[in-house]
């Protein structure tokens, strides 16, 4: 097995390194307090890592888990809070849209997120299952375009809810997933 880098994921991380040293290290400790680095964000955005795993036909490089991993790797050594951040984005919201959401709910919003124009949440919680999905209460119903919660049980975490412009909440019948939208 080759452990090497490609040259697309040394350029990618020289690029974040040098993005996440030069800008973000010097102001980390101001976003410990709980503000959302939007200024950062939007730096990511300009330089492709909002779209690492949106595909390509949305506008994003369509690269795999591990390239994800090295960017957020890059940018956690400097401002954890950005890191945080940037996963929803460049991972774990994103990949759900781009696998389970309908086309037009992923035409919509997809662009928007590689842009940094749209921060996702993930709702990750109930009382009663923590985060144990398979124990939840919600469950989503798709209908034509679009997919609708049918919520009998109650979110206890949303990370980033303040700043997001939708929602992602994990659903007891898998298969489904539920986009509890604010989207524009």
């Amino acid at each position: 097995m080759d452990f090497q880098f490609t040259e697309q994921q040394r350029r990618m991380v020289a690029a974040v390194r040098d993005l996440a040293q030069g800008e973000f290290k010097a102001n980390a400790q101001k976003y410990m307090d709980g503000t959302f680095p939007w200024e950062n964000m939007k730096k990511l955005a300009d330089i492709g890592v909002l779209g690492v795993s949106v595909p390509e036909q949305y506008g994003g490089l369509g690269l795999p888990v591990f390239d994800t991993a090295l960017v957020l790797e890059e940018i956690a050594k400097t401002c954890y809070v950005t890191a945080m951040a940037t996963l929803g984005e460049a991972g774990v919201q994103t990949r759900v849209i781009a696998t389970y959401a309908p086309d037009t709910i992923r035409e919509r919003i997809l662009p928007k997120v590689v842009s940094g124009d749209c921060i996702l949440a993930i709702c990750m919680t109930e009382p009663h299952a923590g985060a144990d999905v398979a124990n939840y209460r919600t469950n989503a119903v798709i209908r034509g375009d679009e997919a609708l919660l049918v919520k009998s049980g109650t979110g206890a975490s949303i990370g980033c809810a303040s700043y997001s412009r939708g929602f992602i909440e994990p659903a007891a019948n898998f298969g489904q997933i539920g986009l509890d939208c604010c989207f524009d």
